[in-house]
C-alpha cells in the first residue's frame, strides 16, 4: 500500500507540474489598424509596363509594419510593389503571389512605406484596395525560463532555424525544399511567416526584419499539428516558394535537419536552437541563439532537459548533440534558477512521428544531389558611355515652382542598378547666371535625413529655360538603395515640376537642419548612366533538381541588349570543333567558345544589363548521371571585329 500511495503521489506531482507549464511563444507585440487605400482602375496600352498609381503610408514613429490587401485585380504581370523608406527593401506582389500571402505583404522595418501599383503591358484593370496595415508595439518579454542562474545561449549561425510569425515562435527545415516543424500551439489561422537572416533587435528588445527575400509564407492548406499539452503539442507544415526570389526556403539556406525517432537517453546532451527572446543582452532578443545542456527525464512521449531557453523557443528542434539529429520539439518552459526542466514533444509521440514520415517534401530522384558548377573566364565588352537611365515625369517640360529653400534633395526608390554619371533638370535662373552643385546622397541611418554627398558636379544654369546638365564622377547604385538627387542654389531659380504625373518625394533646407518628407510637387529629371566596360557573367538560380525548375542568369551585359544562350551535351567538341576554342582567330581576342551549341535560346536583357532563361527539368530518373552546359554570347558591335562577347560556362549535373 505503501508503494501504490507513492506511486500516486509522485503521478500527482508530475501531472501538477506538466499542466502548470507555460507554451514558450512570444507573440508580436502589434496592433492592426484600418488603413483604406484604392489605387483606381488603371490600364495600359503601352508595350512597357508603367507606375499607375502609388503612396506613401505614415505610421509615425511604430518600429515596423506591413499592409493588409483587400479587393485586387493584377491581370498579366500587373502587380504590386512595397518599399521600405527606412532600408530601401522591396516586395511585389502579382495576383499568385499575393495569394500566397494571403493578402499580406512581407513584415518591413521602420514607419513609411511606398506603395505602388505597375501595370502591365497591353492590360486593362488593374486595381488594389488596402484594407488595413499592422504595426509593431513597445516589446514583453514574459516570464524567464533559462535553467540555473544565468542564461548561456550563444548566437549561432545555423541555416536550418528560422523565426516564425507572428506567433514568435522557432520553425525549423526537416527537407531540402520547404518542409518545417514547430509547436502545435505556434500555428495560426490565417497567415504564417518564416524568416531567415534575421538581423540584430534595437536595445530596447524590439525585434527588426529581414528583407522580403528572406521571408517565406506558409501554405495554410499544409497546416497539420496539435495542441495537446506537453508531450502531445506539434505542427508540421510547408512554405511557399519565396516571392522574390522564386526559390524555396531549403534552396536557399542549404541545409536541413535530419529526424532521429528515438528518445536519448538520461545525462544524454540536448541542443535548442531557436529564436527566444533575451531581457539580459537585448540585440540578440529573437534572433538565432542556441545552448545544450543534460537530458534531464524523459516519460512517454515528454523529453525534459536542463537546456535553456525563453519565449519564443517554442518550436524549436530538440537536438540530440551526439548524433546531431532532431529527436523533438521544443514546447514548454519549465526551468527556474534553482531546478526544474524546460519540455518538448519527442518524435515518438505516434501522431506526430506519423505525418513527420508520411509528409510529401519532394525528395531527390538520384542517390546523389544535383549540382551546377561555372569555369571559364568572360570577355570583356565595350564602355556604354553615360546614357539616359530613367526618367521622372519628363513627358511635359514647365517653368512653374519657385521656392526659399536653397537645397532640395529628391528620393529615388528602386531604380535598375546603375553607375550614376549625370543628372539633367529643365529650368533656368531667375536672374543671370547660376552654378548649381548637384549631387547623390543616401539617407544618414542616425536622423533618416539625406547625408554627405557621395558624388557630385556642377552646372551653370542661365536664363533660358532648357535641359541643363550635372556630370558627376560615377556612383554605383544597387537597385535596393534609396537615394536622394540633392541640388543647391533652388532659390535662384525658377524649377520644372507637373500638376499631373507620378508622384515624388523631396526634402528642403536652408541652414543644416532637412524639413520633413514632402509630397506637394511632381519633379522632373532625368538620370544617367555609364556602365563602363565589364565582363558579362553566367550563373544560376536553383540546383538543376529533376522535376524542379532551374534558371541559367546573364548579369553585367549592355542594357536592351540581345544574346544567345548555347545549350549542349558537351564542353570537348561541337562536332568537329574542339572546345575549348581561342576565338582571336575570328575577331574576339580574349573570348572563347565552351560549350557546345546544339540548342539556342535568344534573350533579351532589362535595363540592368540582366536576363535568364528558366529550364523546367522533367521527373525522370534515367536523366541522373546526365549533364547540360550552358553559355552565353552577347552582341556587342563595338566590342571587337566579331561583334559579340562571350561569358564563362556552367555545368549542370542533374546527380547520380
Amino acid at each position: 500500500m505503501r508503494s501504490l500511495s507513492l506511486a500516486i503521489s509522485i503521478t500527482a506531482a508530475v501531472t501538477t507540474i506538466a499542466t502548470g507549464l507555460a507554451a514558450q511563444s512570444s507573440p508580436l507585440d502589434s496592433q492592426r489598424r484600418t488603413l483604406v487605400i484604392d489605387s483606381g482602375v488603371h490600364d495600359n496600352t503601352t508595350d512597357v509596363e508603367r507606375t499607375a498609381f502609388q503612396k506613401l503610408i505614415h505610421a509615425n514613429l511604430v518600429p515596423w509594419m506591413r499592409v493588409v490587401f483587400g479587393e485586387t485585380s493584377l491581370p498579366g504581370t500587373s502587380h504590386i510593389e512595397i518599399v521600405s523608406v527606412k532600408d530601401g527593401h522591396r516586395h511585389a506582389l502579382g495576383a499568385a503571389e499575393l495569394a500566397e500571402w494571403t493578402n499580406h505583404s512581407a513584415y518591413f522595418n521602420g514607419d513609411m512605406l511606398l506603395v505602388r501599383l505597375i501595370v502591365a503591358p497591353r492590360t486593362k484593370g488593374a486595381r488594389f484596395k488596402t484594407s488595413a496595415i499592422v504595426v509593431g508595439l513597445p516589446v514583453n518579454f514574459g516570464p524567464a525560463t533559462q535553467c540555473g542562474p544565468t542564461d548561456d545561449r550563444v548566437p549561432t549561425t545555423d541555416k536550418r532555424t528560422g523565426r516564425l510569425l507572428p506567433a514568435g515562435c522557432t520553425a525549423w527545415l526537416i527537407s531540402s525544399l520547404s518542409c518545417f516543424s514547430t509547436a502545435g500551439h505556434c500555428r495560426s489561422t490565417s497567415q504564417m511567416t518564416v524568416q531567415f537572416n534575421v538581423p540584430p533587435s534595437s536595445s530596447s528588445g524590439q525585434i527588426r526584419h529581414p528583407g522580403p527575400q528572406d521571408q517565406y509564407p506558409a501554405d495554410m492548406s499544409t497546416v497539420l499539428g496539435n495542441t495537446g499539452g506537453v508531450g502531445n503539442d506539434w505542427a508540421i507544415f510547408k512554405t511557399n516558394k519565396n516571392s522574390t526570389s522564386g526559390r524555396h526556403a531549403g534552396q536557399v539556406q542549404g541545409a536541413f535537419f535530419k529526424l532521429g525517432y528515438a528518445k536519448p537517453p538520461i545525462s544524454r546532451t540536448t541542443r535548442i536552437t531557436g529564436y527566444g527572446v533575451d531581457r539580459d543582452q537585448r540585440t540578440r532578443s529573437q534572433t538565432n541563439q542556441t545552448h545544450a545542456g543534460p537530458m534531464q527525464s524523459t516519460s512517454g512521449t515528454r523529453l525534459c532537459y536542463r537546456t535553456d531557453t525563453e519565449g519564443g523557443n517554442s518550436g524549436s528542434p530538440v537536438i540530440d548533440d551526439v548524433t546531431g539529429n532532431a529527436v523533438g520539439v521544443h514546447t514548454h518552459g519549465g526551468c527556474t534558477s534553482s531546478g526544474g526542466c524546460n519540455s518538448g514533444t519527442s518524435t515518438t509521440n505516434t501522431a506526430y512521428g506519423t505525418a513527420l514520415r508520411n509528409m510529401v517534401c519532394d525528395p531527390p530522384l538520384c542517390a546523389n544531389p544535383a549540382n551546377f558548377t561555372t569555369y571559364g573566364v568572360s570577355c570583356q565588352t565595350a564602355s556604354q558611355g553615360c546614357k539616359l537611365l530613367f526618367s521622372q515625369n519628363w513627358q511635359q517640360k514647365q517653368n512653374n515652382t519657385t521656392t526659399t529653400a536653397n537645397q532640395i534633395a529628391i528620393m529615388e526608390f528602386n531604380r535598375p542598378l546603375a553607375n550614376i554619371c549625370a543628372v539633367d533638370f529643365y529650368t533656368k535662373s531667375r536672374s543671370g547666371n547660376v552654378t548649381v552643385t548637384v549631387g547623390i546622397a543616401k539617407l544618414s541611418p542616425i536622423t533618416g535625413k539625406p547625408d554627405k554627398l557621395l558624388t557630385s558636379g556642377t552646372v551653370t544654369v542661365g536664363t533660358t529655360a532648357k535641359t541643363y546638365q550635372a556630370k558627376m564622377p560615377t556612383l554605383k547604385i544597387k537597385q535596393s538603395d534609396i537615394f536622394l538627387i540633392v541640388f543647391d542654389n533652388a532659390d535662384k531659380l525658377v524649377l520644372s515640376t507637373v500638376s499631373t504625373g507620378n508622384q515624388t518625394y523631396h526634402y528642403a533646407r536652408n541652414g543644416n537642419n532637412w524639413s520633413d518628407l514632402q509630397t506637394n510637387l511632381k519633379w522632373q529629371y532625368r538620370v544617367h548612366s555609364d556602365s563602363g566596360a565589364q565582363a558579362p557573367v553566367l550563373t544560376h538560380t536553383d540546383k538543376p533538381v529533376l522535376g524542379d525548375a532551374f534558371t541559367i542568369n546573364l548579369t553585367q551585359a549592355p542594357s536592351a541588349r540581345a544574346a544567345v544562350l548555347l545549350f549542349g551535351f558537351s564542353n570537348k567538341n561541337w562536332g568537329n570543333l574542339p572546345l575549348p576554342f581561342d576565338l582571336k582567330s575570328i575577331g574576339a581576342p580574349g573570348c572563347h567558345l565552351l560549350a557546345s551549341g546544339d540548342v539556342l535560346f535568344t534573350v533579351v536583357t532589362d535595363n540592368n544589363g540582366a536576363a535568364g532563361k528558366k529550364f523546367a527539368l522533367p521527373k525522370d530518373k534515367n536523366l541522373c548521371n546526365a549533364h547540360s552546359y550552358f553559355q552565353y554570347m552577347v552582341l556587342d558591335v563595338a566590342a571587337n571585329k566579331l561583334g559579340l562577347v562571350f561569358t564563362n560556362a556552367g555545368d549542370a549535373n542533374y546527380g547520380s
